[in-house]
């Protein structure tokens, strides 16, 4: 029953990571330019991304898990491993595309501005974290 604790405690991270990127996004706003306005919106745009999915899984999981029986817990446990690998897994994939999307932001708009390198940044930056976050607990849970 390993999984139930390890959904809760994943939504937990990925909330505390929404704050810290909620907290760095306003801080960003300080510093006067185009640059840190593109890099600051990015950062609160992903926080408020992060806060959604955070929250939308952590009622889904809390959902599903208050259905289940002790003996029904157990019998889905792995079934419900898997299907958390499948979502990291799938995340990782669409991180990475996030990544590749900032770095071509960063190429090909920063000649129309500062704010489009600050927000490609942003972007590679928030998909880099989200990769690295869905492989390593994708990997603890196999």
């Amino acid at each position: 029953m390993y999984i139930w604790i390890f959904q809760k405690a994943l939504t937990q991270l990925l909330a505390l990571w929404a704050l810290i990127s909620l907290i760095l996004g306003a801080l960003l706003f300080l510093p006067v330019g185009d640059f840190w306005g593109g890099l600051a919106f990015q950062f609160l745009g992903w926080a408020l991304v992060y806060l959604g999915v955070a929250g939308f899984g952590y009622l889904n999981f809390r959902r599903h898990q208050a259905k289940l029986s002790v003996e029904q817990k157990k019998a889905v446990a792995l079934a419900e491993t898997d299907k958390v690998i499948l979502l990291l897994q799938g995340g990782s994939i669409l991180s990475a595309v996030c990544i590749l999307g900032g770095l071509a932001l960063i190429i090909f708009m920063q000649a129309r501005g500062s704010f489009w390198a600050g927000a490609g940044t942003g972007i590679a930056l928030q998909g880099a974290f989200l990769f690295f976050f869905s492989r390593y607990h994708a990997h603890k849970l196999q």
